[in-house]
């Protein structure tokens, strides 16, 4: 048992201890530091423990606690590509919804706040960029489905000539038209969350302002980004489990083997797929880890200011 939660959560595993040595060795040696609002730091913590929590309980390995098993396969598989999507859902509408209330006057500002006014274009570069490779995927994987004996599009199928054929699962148009819904769902929630972020007024300390919109601004792309991440390795996955199926059949001149067009890309697959989810949940812990840096240098700077506090008063 210890070995297969291992093998599952391994990828995790890897991208907290890669998130962990990123944001120590960027943000050790930051001055000044981000004054981030109580609210703005809860609230962001909790949305991504919520979104962790989701995913790693529903790929607990069968027959441990919590796990859902009475879900058909074709349930199973459903929710298998489908919840990271949601997590991340849920995720950017948590970390949308503090609203600091700003003590004294707001600053003018002459230049309309756009989506990108508080986040560099390589984050909207790279959501872009993942959304693209999603649903080129998806597209890719669903014409080579074929309806099941349900007619829903969940299969792959290899024909073995004279012998007949042998089929097996596919992310058909059966997950992957709910998955592409979600993902546009994401998406509008994610540009939306940036819309919100940048559309107040700047409060009075403008430089720490415009600092906390940007680092909110961040954390929403970070965990809409690692979110496709992780459906896609879920994605890439399953594809290469379908790319080792082969068929066997009797023939005259002996036993004829046969496999997917793809079958050589079974093992690229599965790496990519490591590959894949390793990213989705270092983009996770990265959001974790600044949001908990962040409140311990929140109270560090009250610790610091109680001394000259106390021998004014």
């Amino acid at each position: 048992m210890e070995q297969l939660l291992l093998i599952v959560f391994g990828p995790a595993l890897l991208g907290l201890v890669a998130a962990l040595v990123v944001v120590w060795a960027v943000t050790r040696s930051q001055r000044p530091r981000l004054a981030v609002g109580r609210g703005v730091r809860w609230w962001t913590l909790a949305g991504v423990v919520l979104a962790s929590a989701i995913v790693l309980a529903q790929q607990l390995p069968l027959g441990t606690p919590w796990h859902i098993t009475r879900l058909s396969p074709t349930a199973h598989m459903m929710t298998l590509f489908t919840v990271p999507i949601v997590a991340g859902l849920i995720s950017v509408v948590v970390l949308t919804v503090p609203v600091e209330r700003r003590s004294g006057g707001r600053t003018a500002e002459l230049h309309r706040r756009t989506l990108t006014s508080f986040s560099k274009g390589g984050w909207f570069l790279t959501l872009a960029a993942t959304v693209v490779l999603t649903v080129a995927v998806a597209v890719w994987a669903g014409r080579a489905s074929v309806p099941d004996d349900q007619g829903r599009y969940t299969m792959y199928w290899i024909d073995l000539g004279p012998g007949g054929s042998m089929g097996s699962s596919i992310y058909g148009w059966h997950f992957s038209v709910p998955s592409l819904a979600l993902v546009a769902l994401l998406v509008t929630a994610t540009l939306l969350a940036a819309g919100l972020i940048a559309r107040p007024p700047l409060a009075q300390d403008r430089e720490n302002d415009v600092a906390v919109r940007r680092w909110r601004t961040r954390n929403v792309m970070a965990m809409a980004t690692g979110a496709l991440l992780l459906h896609l390795a879920r994605v890439v996955n399953s594809l290469a489990g379908t790319a080792g199926i082969y068929g066997q059949t009797q023939t005259g001149q002996g036993l004829f083997t046969k496999g997917t067009p793809f079958a050589g890309l079974e093992g690229p697959l599965r790496v990519a797929a490591d590959a894949l989810e390793v990213c989705g949940w270092f983009f996770w812990f990265a959001v974790l880890f600044i949001a908990l840096r962040a409140s311990a240098q929140t109270r560090d700077n009250s610790r610091s200011r109680a001394p000259w506090s106390s021998r004014s008063s």
